[in-house]
C-alpha cells in the first residue's frame, strides 16, 4: 500500500531538499525529518546511573541509590520524573528553535528522540501525563503548546494506549 504522505513529501524533498535544524548538512533518508544522524549522535543522551527522583545524571560510581544534589536540597513534590537528554549547546538548539522560532514539525523528530531513551517509554507505562499548560496569551504568541505536541507524538507512534494525557490544569498568570 502506498503511503501517499511519504510519496507526496518524496515529491516536496526533491525540489525543496531538507537540511539538518543544527548541522546544516544536505539530509538523507534517515529515521528523522529534520535531524541529521550525526546531530543525533551529538545530542548526549541520559543512561543509568541517575537520580531516581528527578532522573538527572550522575558521573562514576554511586555507592546504594543516592539522590542528586538538586532533589536532596529542594525536597520536590513529585515521586519520580525523567529527563531524555542534557541540556547541551545542541538540545538547547533544538528546543529553541521548536519552542521560540515556532517550529512545529520537530515534534515528531523530539518525540522519536525521547522514544529512544532507555527507559523513558517503560517510565510512561500506565502513567497519567499532564502536560504543563501555557496562558492562552503565550498560547496565540506560540501558536501551539509544545508539551501537548510531543506528547500527542509519543502516544500515537512510539507508545499507543502505554499512558494517558489529561489537561486537567490552566495557566492563570502570564509568567515571563
Amino acid at each position: 500500500m502506498i503511503n501517499l504522505r511519504q510519496l507526496g513529501s518524496g515529491w516536496i524533498d526533491a525540489f525543496y531538499p531538507r537540511d539538518c535544524i543544527l548541522t546544516g548538512e544536505p539530509l538523507d533518508i534517515s529515521r528523522f525529518r529534520y535531524l541529521s544522524e550525526r546531530a543525533v549522535h551529538r545530542l548526549p543522551m541520559i543512561r543509568d546511573p541517575r537520580c531516581p527522583t528527578c532522573g538527572h545524571p550522575f558521573y562514576g560510581s554511586l555507592e546504594d541509590a543516592p539522590i542528586c544534589h538538586h532533589c536532596e536540597l529542594l525536597h520536590p513534590v513529585f515521586d519520580a520524573g525523567r529527563c531524555g537528554f542534557v541540556l547541551s549547546r545542541d538540545v538547547r538548539e533544538l528546543i529553541h528553535a521548536f519552542k521560540y522560532k515556532r517550529k512545529k514539525y520537530l515534534a515528531p523528530d523530539i518525540a522519536h528522540l525521547l522514544a529512544r531513551c532507555p527507559g523513558f517509554l517503560d517510565f510512561l507505562e500506565g502513567a497519567i501525563v499532564i502536560p504543563v499548560p501555557l496562558h492562552p496569551k503565550k498560547q496565540r504568541k506560540r501558536g501551539f503548546n509544545q508539551s501537548s505536541e510531543i506528547l500527542h507524538h509519543i502516544s500515537t507512534r512510539h507508545a499507543p494506549g502505554r499512558f494517558e494525557t489529561r489537561s486537567v490544569i490552566r495557566r492563570l498568570v502570564d509568567s515571563p
